[in-house]
């Protein structure tokens, strides 16, 4: 291992480990505190591990002695981006390019911004140019040339150190990072990170409740799970240029589940049996992927970087409880009593990996091994895996259907809302309680179609002379099916315009408006 801890540093990086990079740069600043190129080190390493707060205050500072650098006001710019400040953002990279208009980092930028607003177009543009532009390499190798000041200070310049960067490398400022939310912590943490299906986890194991009464679960199924599948129906449609951009969802997909849901009654002991098992089997897969989903989106809110490995360790402990439902139900009829016995030693220790998984990754992330995800993103995970680990598996498919429910709900109207309100911006500023409106609109719509879709067709069909009870089980096994499906293709993160609109809030004419023509 290299004793330079410059070169160790470089080296650190270049392997990915961001965390222990910003420390050997720290020791070289002890040595060389007016190392301005140092400190641009230190603010890359901190973005890059996912600390985009701590990486702008860096940059700003580095900014002070270098106001004319177009790479630092890029490098602000995307640590702005990261934490879903577009506005600031596109002033950063409008800088940067009126000081060096073929900037690469600064086109990079606007390229992301171009992307997650679905312009592609002009995305495409962009990035050609930020590729053309041959971008320094995201560290200076240690054969590469540096700018430099030398052994001793610059004119009027103060010493930089881990005192006067207002971070310490050895514990970070913020080590718990709670998200940011999208309405308030509380109800961020509560409705969508499933703290409040945790504390009704609580009151079932005081009380001994199992599952609602008739008559809870009547209101709920009405105000809660009917609405949130037909939900995703009234999502896809009211996306603007769905029907362009998605034609198999919007039109043959409809067509299909129709055809399957006729032969599903047609032969119900036969067809329409699988469809219900794979509606069971497939429900706590859907599950995890929603949990999956909401770590990610809440970890990208909160300007938190993501490598790939990361994002597969989060699938994985996602991915637990779905497994651990999986063989708990229905590993018995995979062999004989050899098999079962195995399958029991499995469970037993699935069970408790579902709720270890998440809380190791917090633990890897705090401590610079892993990705560094904000409480609220761990606590879907935790949420999703006690629903399926302490409860009976029908008791949990009830508590989940009613608390994942909630969640969609509440992460559909956000981004529907913010979504109406850019097409809308143009009409004035946003007066108090302007969210009501478009938020209750939706929702009155998912409660309609809902009971149309849950109450009101299987009922048509004991017209037909089919039983309500084969027809009800088989009815909502294909609009469950069909909203799998759906939401496999709408809620595609760093690929959905609303994503962008969500965590930014702001229109698209700044993003083209901040570059400059090329030549």
């Amino acid at each position: 291992m290299s004793q330079d801890p410059l070169l160790e540093g470089h080296r650190l990086a270049a392997l990915g480990r961001h965390a222990e990079a910003r420390e050997e740069f720290l020791r070289t600043l002890a040595v060389n505190p007016w190392d301005v190129s140092l400190t641009e080190d230190v603010g890359k390493s901190l973005l890059l591990s996912g600390d985009a707060e701590n990486a702008l205050a860096v940059f700003r500072r580095v900014r002070a002695q270098r106001p004319r650098s177009a790479r630092i006001h890029a490098w602000i710019g995307r640590a702005l981006f990261l934490q879903g400040k577009a506005d600031e953002a596109a002033e950063a990279c409008r800088l940067a390019l009126s000081l060096g208009p073929q900037d690469a980092g600064a086109l990079q930028v606007v390229g992301d911004v171009l992307i997650d607003r679905d312009l592609y177009a002009q995305a495409i543009e962009i990035l050609r140019r930020s590729v053309a532009a041959a971008p320094a390499r995201p560290y200076a190798g240690p054969g590469q040339p540096r700018p430099r000041h030398g052994g001793g200070p610059p004119s009027g310049s103060p010493p930089v150190t881990a005192t006067t960067l207002a971070f310490s490398a050895a514990v970070p400022r913020k080590p718990l990072q709670l998200g940011r939310a999208f309405v308030h912590p509380a109800f961020d943490l509560m409705v969508i990170g499933g703290g409040l299906s945790l504390c009704a986890l609580a009151w079932m194991k005081l009380t001994g409740s199992r599952v609602p009464s008739p008559e809870a679960a009547a209101l709920l199924a009405f105000l809660v799970n009917s609405p949130h599948f037909a939900a995703s129906t009234v999502r896809l449609y009211t996306k603007p240029n769905a029907v362009r951009d998605l034609p198999f969802v919007t039109k043959v997909l409809p067509l299909a589940m129709l055809v399957v849901l006729g032969v599903g009654l047609a032969l119900p002991a036969t067809v329409g049996t699988q469809l219900v098992a794979l509606y069971f089997t497939w429900s706590p897969y859907h599950y995890a992927a929603q949990t999956y989903g909401l770590a990610l989106m809440y970890s990208y809110r909160s300007g938190v970087q993501l490598s790939d490995r990361d994002k597969k360790l989060i699938r994985v402990a996602c991915l637990l409880p779905f497994i651990f439902a999986f063989l708990d139900t229905r590993g018995v009829l995979l062999g004989g009593p050899a098999v079962a016995h195995g399958l029991m030693f499995v469970i037993a220790v699935l069970r408790p990996a579902c709720l270890l998984a998440p809380i190791l990754l917090f633990l890897a992330g705090t401590v610079g091994r892993g990705p560094k995800l904000p409480v609220i993103s761990i606590l879907t995970i935790v949420a999703n895996a006690f629903w399926w680990t302490t409860l009976r598996y029908m008791d949990a498919f009830v508590w989940a259907t009613i608390f994942h429910g909630l969640q969609y709900l509440a992460i559909v109207i956000i981004f529907h809302v913010r979504e109406r309100r850019e097409q809308e911006r143009a009409s004035g500023p946003a007066t108090i309680g302007w969210w009501l409106r478009p938020a209750a609109a939706f929702y009155v719509v998912c409660v309609v179609l809902g009971y149309l879709l849950f109450q009101a067709w299987p009922h048509a069909f004991v017209l037909a002379s089919l039983h309500f009870s084969q027809s009800f089980l088989i009815t909502v096994a294909i609009i469950n099916i069909h909203h799998f499906i759906v939401d496999a293709y709408i809620w595609r993160l760093r690929r959905d315009p609303n994503y962008a609109v969500v965590t930014s809030a702001t229109g698209q004419g700044w993003v083209l408006a901040a570059v400059p023509a090329a030549g």
